[in-house]
């Protein structure tokens, strides 16, 4: 791994010999590489990263395929390790697949293999495109430098050394759930890195999550010596069983515990009534009484008492209390007599 002020250069070779071949590499942004990534290599020619997004996880897999002069044996070992790998990742991330695969994909593909796009570069298959859209489909992914329509110089992602002979074989594969995050996948010939391939870019949206620094926060010490003087902790004391007993006169007066059921219950209104003090019936008949004392003493022709005398013969209509306020003031009296 190779730190930078401006990225990070994460490579991954495998070998414990000195041989310089093969071997995978990523660069990460100043921005990607806060989003607390964990890199997983693999061998030679794989390597895992997972990146934290705000919403999901994503997670890519770099490669490095054999050519196609390469074994069958060597071909078949390499997709197994990748399709283990990809066995070991969660359906609900992003997965994307990216890297050398050197694999010539038909235009014919559409033909078995639908909704997989046909601008490809080239018009038949090789052997390794043939093993890649196999692996593709049985796994969900999408092959992104196939479905979007580019010129013939945006699809080119490796040139020959004699520079006449153009191929596309670099891809990025996505995972069909959440291939609509892929905006485009097109090659950039002037990215020059002393290489014959030519830069492969895709735009993906995801909102990478940047981990920030919080300020730390300090655990608030109590002066516990203090506590051992005669006065302190006499006060102390008393604040704590004030403060409770208070709690449990508030729990006293809203539930009791009943007997028969044996569970926790409210008071009853009655109950309620019982331990008012005054009664709220009396207060209700004295104030009542106070009312009918201030209409008698009214003159006859205020409004007042003129309703306070009228005497209705029609029946109440339903839903009315049965008795009017005359009615209730007369059997106060006879109460109170």
């Amino acid at each position: 791994m190779y730190n930078n002020p401006i990225f990070d250069f994460i490579y991954c070779n495998g070998r414990r010999e000195d041989i310089h071949q093969q071997g995978v590499g990523l660069c990460l942004s100043n921005k990607a590489r806060k989003a607390r990534y964990k890199v997983e290599p693999v061998n030679e020619r794989l390597m895992k990263i997972r990146l934290n997004c705000k919403w999901f996880k994503t997670i890519v897999i770099c490669v490095y395929a054999p050519t196609e002069e390469g074994t069958e044996e060597e071909k078949d070992d390499f997709y197994d390790s990748l399709q283990q790998t990809i066995n070991g990742t969660s359906k609900q991330d992003i997965i994307m697949l990216m890297g050398d695969f050197n694999a010539k994909i038909g235009s014919e593909t559409e033909a078995f293999v639908p909704r997989n796009g046909n601008e490809s570069l080239h018009v038949t298959s090789k052997d390794n495109g043939l093993k890649l859209i196999s692996l593709a489909p049985a796994n969900n992914f999408v092959i992104g430098g196939i479905i979007f329509p580019h010129k013939e110089i945006h699809k080119q992602t490796w040139r020959s050394p004699d520079r006449r002979t153009n191929n596309q074989i670099d891809h990025i594969l996505i995972s069909r759930k959440h291939w609509g995050t892929l905006g485009e996948v097109r090659s950039f010939r002037g990215a020059d890195c002393n290489t014959h391939h030519y830069l492969v870019c895709a735009k993906v949206r995801a909102k990478l999550k940047v981990e920030r620094s919080r300020p730390v926060e300090k655990i608030k010490s109590f002066y516990i010596e203090k506590l051992k003087e005669d006065n302190t902790r006499n006060n102390i004391q008393l604040k704590l069983t004030n403060r409770f007993q208070i709690l449990s006169i508030q729990g006293e007066e809203q539930a009791v515990y009943d007997q028969e059921r044996q569970e926790w219950r409210r008071r009853h209104n009655w109950e309620l009534r019982e331990r008012t003090n005054p009664d709220i019936s009396r207060c209700v008949k004295g104030r009542r009484m106070q009312g009918a004392g201030h209409f008698a003493r009214m003159e006859e022709q205020r409004m007042p008492r003129r309703v306070f005398l009228a005497h209705v013969d029609e029946r109440r209509p339903p839903g009315r209390p049965r008795k009017d306020w005359r009615r209730c003031f007369e059997d106060d009296l006879q109460q109170g007599v």
